[in-house]
């Protein structure tokens, strides 16, 4: 059987609890939880128009994510699910793009570089984000041109 004084205390130390739950949920939701977001948009040097298909790749040692670039050349990073953000840290970032064309007599998928293949190394692309909390990243490329990029290996 409760007593009077039982029965406040149990009801006291019940309402501290829930007050306790309402304010941690509270201050996580101010301060956020989980990896930072990191977006942007991926154009083109020569006239700054969008990259419209493709996939923006994040690597560490410890850790890759990556981002779909859209039609509007925009990309937001996942790391185990779509935009879920980005560890902190050091990334070299590099692209993955090619446009696949189906020509009308073959039928069978042709594909055609867009971007520099430099783009498409960690080494070589020349990118790196040093991520500490979410942030706005975007990447100018370079067009991919065959015949004078076929000229610079000679």
């Amino acid at each position: 059987m409760l007593t009077k004084i039982n029965l406040i205390a149990d009801v006291t130390v019940k309402a501290k609890n829930i007050f306790l739950c309402l304010l941690l949920g509270a201050i996580l939701t101010v301060i956020g939880c989980g990896n930072p977001e990191i977006h942007g948009q991926v154009v083109f040097s020569d006239d700054k128009s969008p990259l419209n298909c493709g996939m923006v790749i994040f690597a560490s040692e410890n850790h890759t994510a990556r981002g779909p670039i859209d039609k509007n050349g925009n990309y937001v990073v996942g790391s185990n699910r779509a935009k879920d953000g980005l560890p902190a840290g050091e990334y070299k970032v590099y692209i993955i793009n090619t446009e696949i064309f189906y020509p009308p007599d073959s039928g069978k998928p042709l594909y055609e570089r867009v971007i520099h293949p430099k783009y498409e190394n960690p080494e070589t692309s020349g990118f790196v984000l040093n991520v500490k909390s979410s942030q706005v990243f975007n990447i100018e490329v370079e067009r991919y041109n065959a015949s004078v990029n076929s000229m610079e290996k000679h």
